[in-house]
């Protein structure tokens, strides 16, 4: 059996979904990471689990730029949320600024207490529950692997 040679579409993008061609999409651009910013985020994050009591002026300085991200993102929106497209969008957001759950959050908890319920804050506030939603039971179980991996299992 021969196997035609592969060829480049000859009739434009427009023209290929029309005809109901599968076109793929470009690949995403590569996200470019300020190493040093995110050295001198790491060091207060550490300093911040470190300090008992928590210092809250030192979170408040980390939660910072994530919170203005998500007012301009979400800050000005009305209407009921989204799953399918609010709940990606956010956790796209989330994940440049922090990849760890427990970090993530700990910035949402700090957003939604700061969080008006004026003009846009219910549906902000609204994403933000049901972002924790699942965020919250994910990082338990998390925890309670990390915590009793080590235990040994005598019950079996």
């Amino acid at each position: 059996m021969m196997i035609p040679p592969l060829t480049p579409p000859t009739a434009p993008l427009g023209e290929q979904e029309r005809a109901g061609k599968a076109v793929s999409a470009p690949p995403p651009a590569p996200v470019v990471r300020d190493q040093a910013g995110e050295d001198v985020r790491e060091a207060k994050w550490q300093r911040y689990r470190a300090s008992d009591p928590p210092d809250k002026a030192l979170l408040a300085e980390l939660v910072a730029p994530v919170k203005e991200a998500i007012l301009a993102r979400f800050g000005q929106r009305t209407g009921p949320v989204i799953p399918a497209i609010d709940l990606p969008e956010l956790r796209g957001l989330l994940r440049e600024f922090d990849p760890l759950g427990k970090r993530r959050e700990t910035v949402l908890l700090e957003v939604l207490a700061a969080t008006t319920k004026g003009e846009g804050g219910a549906h902000m506030a609204e994403l933000l529950r049901r972002e924790l939603m699942t965020l919250l039971p994910r990082n338990a179980m998390v925890d309670n692997l990390l915590r009793n991996s080590h235990a040994i299992d005598l019950e079996g």
